[in-house]
């Protein structure tokens, strides 16, 4: 029998976890928040299997 299991975590600007921060970081790759003109630079990481980013249709 399956059991469910969810672990959720929040990202907040506030904490220094934002959105762009932790897609950059799971992508390996670097990204800059428009609001706050920050850079996210992961592009060194190493063990990325494959990188992109999926949206949604209709996101500019």
């Amino acid at each position: 029998m399956a059991i469910f299991h969810l672990n959720y975590r929040g990202c907040s600007p506030a904490t220094g976890a934002g959105a762009v921060r932790k897609a950059a970081y799971q992508s390996g790759q670097a990204l800059v928040e428009e609001r706050s003109g920050q850079l996210c630079d992961y592009a060194r990481k190493e063990r990325v299997v494959e990188e992109g980013l999926s949206l949604p249709g209709g996101v500019p």
